[in-house]
């Protein structure tokens, strides 16, 4: 459907945080843009029948790993996007820990170019915070910035000096930037398998402290710069929410953001037998899967708005990769796909409100790095999700559209999936083309 043409999703539940709206209606798009709720109908128009479907804005994910440029073996743009598609979302922030790493002008445009030729949904780039993600010397902020960077990140590698900290935070919020963090001390153990799980699987592991500590260090940190703005990646403790809780009450400008897999899993999962060995390597990420106290934490704290934003932290791997072993295998779970089904477990659990979750999905996330709100309003850009939360699914390799497999889910079947994305008034999910 090209975007000229007129569309009518007819019958829907159509959520949008940004207005407050939340009724049955039908949702009327022409143009690139939207036309209204219940407005009358076009010549031409096509009518899609979505009568038990959520109508939402476009999902927003502001923690992607593209892979791209030299890990194409895991994902590529055109890809890892398409699975963005599959997945909802039609605009996703593309981490920098790329080889080479995305810490120059020329880099940064060497992503948008790529995204301009074969991507199915808008990429942002995220630019690194210090160069080569070293934590040593400071990346080129501002050229970065008018280059297209959305955001810094040295995301994988946790900036540990607090002066350079300082110095990044200062640097990017004088080019009106934010700088997300991976708040975890990986010198205090083995990334990857929480410490309280790990002895059994014959691994090391890593504590829940290291999170909390770090964390700690980073906001007394932005205490000194009060102009800065400090974004929060994959909060997965209950003592971190804590920290955040304290940080907002004193006025710091903070936000985060948690992932499907820390907001459905436990490490539980970790001990599931697969590839012939206890312990699943697919379960395996930083930071790791926590307790049910921990998960119990970080559904409330979304809730009730402490944390802005459910992020993916889309990290594909390959097969071979994977199946090292627990202690050999690299961190990191695919989610773009998976995002739904975690959003309508917790839904259905009681746990989250259905518009907290949109919110996180679509409001929350621009607020966090500061982009265009996404709205269902008459003239804002169609950008437009459609989910049916009750259709069940297997999760396989054939059903996912990423290159990458690595999920606990894999071989399971899940419920809530995507019916429809459209993108600048175009259908990119489904289509007919396969990645």
């Amino acid at each position: 459907m090209s975007s000229d043409a007129a569309l009518r999703l007819q019958g829907g539940r159509i959520i949008d945080p940004h207005s407050g709206l939340d009724r049955i209606g039908d949702l009327s798009l022409a143009g690139g843009v939207v036309r209204g709720i219940d407005v009358p109908a076009v010549d031409g128009e096509q009518v899609v029948d979505v009568s038990g479907c959520w109508v939402t804005p476009g999902f927003i994910d502001v923690h992607t790993h593209l892979r791209e440029p030299g890990q194409s073996h895991k994902e590529t743009i055109r890809s890892g996007t398409r699975a963005a598609a599959a997945g909802g979302f039609t605009t996703v922030c593309a981490m920098a820990n790329t080889e080479p790493v995305t810490d120059t002008p020329q880099r940064l445009r060497w992503v948008l170019d790529v995204a301009a030729r074969t991507a199915a949904v808008r990429v942002l780039p995220i630019a690194a915070v210090t160069r080569g993600l070293a934590g040593r010397e400071l990346a080129p902020h501002g050229e970065l910035r008018a280059a297209g960077a959305c955001a810094f990140s040295d995301d994988g590698m946790p900036l540990m000096d607090p002066a350079i900290l300082e110095q990044a935070l200062r640097s990017v919020a004088a080019v009106g930037g934010v700088i997300s963090v991976h708040a975890e001390d990986t010198s205090r153990g083995q990334p990857g398998i929480d410490a309280r799980v790990a002895p059994e699987l014959g691994c090391q592991g890593i504590d829940a402290a290291a999170e909390v500590e770090l964390l700690r260090s980073h906001l007394t940190v932005l205490a000194r710069v009060p102009e800065a703005r400090l974004h929060v990646a994959h909060v997965s403790t209950a003592g971190a929410v804590e920290l955040l809780r304290e940080a907002r009450d004193k006025g710091l400008r903070v936000t985060a953001e948690v992932t499907p897999h820390h907001l459905t899993l436990t490490f539980a999962a970790l001990r599931v037998r697969r590839f012939d060995a206890l312990g699943d390597p697919f379960a395996k990420v930083n930071p790791p899967l926590r307790s049910e106290e921990d998960r119990h934490a970080l559904r409330t704290a979304l809730a009730d708005g402490t944390i802005e934003a459910i992020a993916t932290d889309h990290a594909p791997h390959s097969l071979m990769e994977k199946a090292a072993g627990l202690q050999a295998a690299p961190s990191g779970l695919t989610g773009l796909e998976l995002v739904v089904p975690a959003v309508c477990e917790a839904v259905r659990a009681g746990q989250l409100p259905l518009d907290r979750a949109i919110a996180a999905l679509t409001l929350g996330p621009a607020r966090c790095f500061g982009l265009m709100a996404p709205s269902l309003q008459g003239g804002a850009p169609a950008e437009v999700t459609v989910v049916d939360p009750e259709a069940v699914w297997p999760v396989t390799g054939n059903t996912l559209r990423s290159k990458g497999y690595n999920t606990p889910h894999l071989g399971h079947e899940v419920t809530g999936r995507v019916r429809l994305t459209i993108h600048e008034g175009r259908v990119v999910h489904p289509v007919a083309e396969q990645p």
